[in-house]
């Protein structure tokens, strides 16, 4: 997490369709033959929106169905349930039309099909990312191969006692680690590791200062 790469988005009050790509095949996610766009439905859609991974599943030649990664936010707009346990959303196949848009029910988005006849290939897939309207969000992407972790200086103060305490400092080090807590109903609590190294300037790992009070 600390070595990730940082995305912040800023305030969208309208929600957003992002990072559309072919899963299986390249039929799906066509211009001319397949779906050409996901997007927000106009006026409507920014409410019914649901935050979250999809995926478009092609059934024939102009069919898809639609299934979700995650149910975590169905209950907003109208309140969805999935089809099965599959995760399908769609309670029958959507029909891609040439140069039209075809709505998924209450999930606040539209596929629009390409500009020429719609011939996807049965088992082909696409997927996509459903932004919900936001007052802000961020996005980090973790253990790339060029990640870094930069060396930083550590302070590190103990508990004041009547105005005595005790402070650490590390001149250079390498913090990791960072795991993401998950506990339900309970605040969140991050344990790192830091691994002091030799300072070749200070000629030391680090000091210790013990403050008295007055």
């Amino acid at each position: 997490m600390l070595g990730g790469v940082l995305t912040e988005y800023a305030a969208d009050a309208a929600g957003d369709v992002i990072d559309e790509a072919n899963v299986k095949g390249t039929s799906v996610l066509q211009a001319s033959t397949g779906i050409a766009t996901t997007t927000v439905v106009a006026s409507t859609g920014a409410a019914e929106l649901k935050e979250g991974w999809f995926i478009a599943l092609c059934t024939g030649a102009a069919v898809v169905d639609v299934y979700a990664l995650s149910s975590a936010s169905f209950s907003r707009g109208t309140d969805e349930s999935l089809e099965d346990n599959s995760m399908k959303v769609t309670a029958s196949e959507l029909t891609i039309t040439t140069g039209s848009a075809t709505a998924v029910p209450n999930f606040g988005i539209q596929f629009t099909g390409g500009s020429g006849t719609i011939g996807m290939t049965t088992g082909d897939s696409m997927r996509f990312y459903v932004q919900a309207p936001t007052s802000g969000s961020n996005h980090v992407k973790f253990g790339q191969a060029s990640t870094d972790f930069s060396d930083v200086g550590v302070i590190i103060s103990g508990q004041m006692q009547d105005e005595s305490f005790i402070q650490l400092h590390l001149f250079k080090c390498k913090v990791a680690g960072m795991a993401i807590p998950f506990a339900e109903k309970a605040f969140g609590t991050y344990d790192i590791t830091i691994e002091p190294s030799y300072d070749v300037d200070e000629n030391a790992y680090g000091e210790i200062r013990q403050i008295a009070g007055e």
